[in-house]
């Protein structure tokens, strides 16, 4: 198997008007078709440079794991991604269980932002009528719960 490193990383880019970009690439050093598109809908968007670097390291990890455990990406459940969670907190692989407690890989804060990454792709995705893991779709954006600007009701 490849080394987890080598699956997937993210690429900066230069767009030809001169500004600086982030891609996702994956172990054949090309473009991941289904990551790119959700990458370039937030650049068309004009979402912060600083948000397209930050989701594209979470697609990279993304891929990473779908790699690691031969899953497709259009085919998921509600425990890949529990384990995809996991995953991100202990960095251990397929087959491999710590006896002893390990710190975490990221912090708490930091899975969150990969988690919601993960599923703004999922949820572009799916509005442009891709189906895929519908019933995790819906079950991790369900109502209530999340956060609300203080003024949000006036």
């Amino acid at each position: 198997m490849t080394d987890v490193a080598e699956m997937c990383r993210v690429q900066p880019l230069v767009l030809p008007g001169g500004e600086r970009t982030w891609t996702v690439l994956g172990s054949d050093h090309r473009p991941v078709g289904p990551a790119e598109e959700y990458l370039e809908y937030l650049r068309v968007q004009r979402v912060s440079p600083n948000t397209v670097k930050s989701y594209a390291r979470a697609l990279a990890l993304w891929w990473q794991y779908l790699g690691l455990y031969a899953l497709r990406w259009d085919s998921l459940t509600l425990e890949h991604v529990g384990g995809f969670l996991s995953w991100l907190r202990s960095g251990g692989g397929p087959g491999v269980t710590s006896i002893e407690p390990r710190a975490a890989r990221f912090a708490e804060s930091t899975v969150a932002v990969r988690l919601r990454a993960v599923m703004s792709c999922y949820g572009y995705h799916q509005l442009n009528g891709v189906e895929l893991g519908r019933d995790l779709y819906r079950l991790v954006h369900r109502g209530g719960g999340g956060y609300k600007p203080l003024l949000e009701h006036v």
